[in-house]
């Protein structure tokens, strides 16, 4: 790539929220920053800082295999297999730009509750979403693909929960995917409706970041000001577990849907 021409990766950096609101109400919200990666600049697009690398060990790495089914060593074959999946469950075959959003490995460390895959046509259209759910401490992980209406801007999707997330959710939910094309803004959320329940919201989930350019500076700045992301994501998952806890909430066992 021409040295001039700007890159479409980013940093998104913001505020994460959860609000429970049955069978109790809990709710909290923290800081955090993720990488917005455009899949076909990874080979280089960490070039501006020594501290961060693709592919090779460093304080801020990003690797394949910490992907999908782990079998991917390559950009190519990482991009090759989300637009596989895209196809093979939407029949869409799809051409452009394959954006992740993503928690890094810091220090060696990586946790991933949720990567968001946006997949794009050659004419910048979002015509599919990937959600890759990894739970917690299982370690378990489920794809949901998902057909977005490239015509807009925000999207709204219902589908079916397939694996079992927390101990504090069943299964007999509902997901609803509201999101928008990222943009110098990030907005995501997804809510858990009880399909037993007359589809009452039980839970929202939410990013809201702000686009901020990679350059050396917002790269090595995001490593003081945050060195321990991915161990910050993790203590807050128990930490909030432990509340739940104490609140008495009820528990539901590990059991997924095969699909």
């Amino acid at each position: 790539m021409n040295g001039n021409t700007p890159i479409q990766s980013a940093i998104y950096s913001g505020w994460v929220k959860h609000c429970r609101y049955f069978p109790k109400p809990h709710k909290f919200n923290y800081r955090v920053f993720m990488m917005y990666l455009d899949i076909d600049e990874l080979p280089f697009v960490f070039e501006k800082s020594f501290l961060w690398s693709f592919g090779r060990k460093n304080i801020a790495e990003f690797r394949c295999a910490d992907y999908l089914d782990g079998s991917t060593s390559s950009a190519v074959e990482l991009k090759s297999a989300i637009l596989e999946k895209v196809e093979n469950a939407t029949g869409k075959t799809v051409a452009g730009r394959v954006c992740i959003l993503t928690n890094l490995r810091y220090f060696g460390y990586i946790i991933n509750p949720l990567t968001v895959y946006y997949c794009f046509d050659t004419e910048e259209r979002l015509q599919a979403v990937v959600l890759e759910v990894t739970n917690t401490p299982w370690k378990k992980r489920h794809t949901y693909v998902l057909s977005c209406d490239g015509t807009n801007s925000r999207q709204t999707i219902e589908f079916d929960k397939s694996m079992h997330v927390s101990p504090f959710h069943g299964m007999d939910m509902i997901y609803q995917l509201v999101a928008e094309t990222p943009k110098e803004r990030l907005n995501f959320s997804l809510r858990n409706k009880s399909s037993s329940k007359n589809n009452r919201i039980e839970f929202d989930a939410g990013l809201s970041l702000q686009r901020q350019e990679i350059t050396q500076a917002t790269l090595t700045g995001k490593l003081i000001r945050y060195p321990f992301m991915t161990l910050k994501v993790c203590i807050s998952i128990y930490w909030q577990a432990l509340r739940l806890l104490i609140k008495k909430m009820p528990l539901y066992p590990n059991v997924s849907v095969s699909r």
